[in-house]
């Protein structure tokens, strides 16, 4: 799996999956952390992005025909970065994010 942190591959690597479905995957029972999960039934590689410091969210659990944009913006008063999609979805969050694509192995994200 390719693993990323730097924002301008986050946003082409989600371009690389529009239109394909996104949910909501995993989170950590105080919600700040989550992972968003991008995927298409005819692929076998799959994307999901970590985000740490989540601060709201908004919107459906799942959808499809995802179209996210990354966005991050240098602010101390309010949250640094956002995930967002035109079907009414977005998610503000302050410790950044991680985007892992590829065939996820059984014990990937099994610590989180």
């Amino acid at each position: 799996m390719e693993h990323t942190d730097d924002p301008v591959r986050i946003q082409a690597l989600l371009n690389e999956h529009t239109g394909w479905s996104a949910m909501l995957w995993m989170f950590s029972p105080s919600l700040r952390r989550l992972v968003l999960r991008v995927y298409h039934f005819q692929e076998v590689r799959e994307l999901y992005v970590v985000c740490v410091g989540c601060k709201t969210i908004v919107g459906a659990f799942e959808w499809q025909g995802a179209q996210l944009r990354f966005t991050q913006k240098e602010n101390e008063q309010e949250a640094r970065y956002w995930l967002r999609d035109e079907a009414g979805f977005e998610l503000s969050f302050d410790g950044g994010a991680v985007v892992s694509v590829g065939i996820p192995s059984d014990e990937w994200l099994s610590n989180f």
